[in-house]
Order: C-alpha cells, then sequence, then structure tokens
C-alpha cells in the first residue's frame, strides 16, 4: 500500500500536465493599467524583461478572431497574425479609437503575448502580435490561438 501512494506522488506533475494540456485555450485582450497598483499582479510580457498590471475586463476574446497564423513580418522576426471576425473588427477599431495613447494586451492561457502601445486607432480588421518569437514559438502560438477559436465556435 505504502508504494502505491509513493507511486502516485512521483506520478502526480505529469498527470496534471497532462489535464492542463486537455483545457481548452483561453484567448482574451484587456487593457494595461497606466500605473501600477496595489493589489493588482505584474504579469511578465513573454520574450522581455517587463512587466504589467492589467485591468479586470476582458474586451475582447476568441469569439472576436476569425484566423491567427504565424509568419515573418516587414523586419523578418516571426510574429502572429490576426484576422478578426466582421464583429471582431468593428469592436478592435472601436477599441483601438477609445484607448490611444494606451497598451492594449493580448494573452493566451493567461499568458501575456505582447502589450503594445496603442498609437492610432486600427481599422481593417487585422493586426499582429509582434515579439521575439522564434519560428517554432509563433507557430505554436499561432496553434494555440486557433484552438481557441475553435473552441470558442463550439
Amino acid at each position: 500500500m505504502r508504494h502505491i501512494a509513493i507511486l502516485a506522488v512521483f506520478l502526480a506533475p505529469f498527470l496534471l500536465a497532462e489535464e492542463l494540456a486537455k483545457e481548452p485555450p483561453v484567448l482574451a485582450f484587456r487593457l494595461v493599467l497606466p500605473a501600477e497598483k496595489e493589489g493588482v499582479p505584474k504579469l511578465p510580457v513573454m520574450g522581455t524583461d517587463a512587466t504589467v498590471c492589467l485591468e479586470p475586463e476582458v474586451l475582447m476574446d476568441a469569439k472576436s478572431v476569425a484566423l491567427a497564423k504565424a509568419d515573418k513580418g516587414y523586419a523578418g522576426a516571426f510574429q502572429i497574425a490576426l484576422t478578426f471576425t466582421p464583429a471582431g473588427a468593428k469592436v478592435f477599431a472601436d477599441l483601438t479609437r477609445k484607448n490611444v495613447g494606451r497598451r492594449l494586451a493580448i494573452l493566451i492561457d493567461g499568458k501575456v503575448l505582447s502589450a503594445p502601445l496603442i498609437k492610432d486607432e486600427v481599422p481593417g480588421g487585422k493586426a499582429v502580435i509582434t515579439g521575439s518569437f522564434t519560428r517554432k514559438q509563433a507557430e505554436e502560438l499561432a496553434e494555440r490561438i486557433s484552438a481557441a477559436v475553435k473552441n470558442a465556435r463550439k
């Protein structure tokens, strides 16, 4: 009996990792707070040393996205290109127009992929997530976002 308990403790991390892999991915767009706020956790921005504190409200989610794919940007760095649904494109344009000068965090599974500064309204239904991504990282993130989009349509 004692050996069974030891085996269960040993296998628990592997079983947990397997369960997490079965969890549906979550995509969220949230505004970054202008300044750190007490009691609000600082989240690291993937691939950087930066951290951000986020507004609690999710402004957009996977239902707003039609397509996510990895590609190479103009500077040769890998990125994730997003195409929004018609409704998502309207929301994104409105969101960016109303929040010029603020940062918008794009999260997958609670991790901040990017938190760019909104410099102007972004019409047209397309956006890119840039960062220090390798080809493999960009492809995996695009696949994870695509899985979130597919799951949101169920």
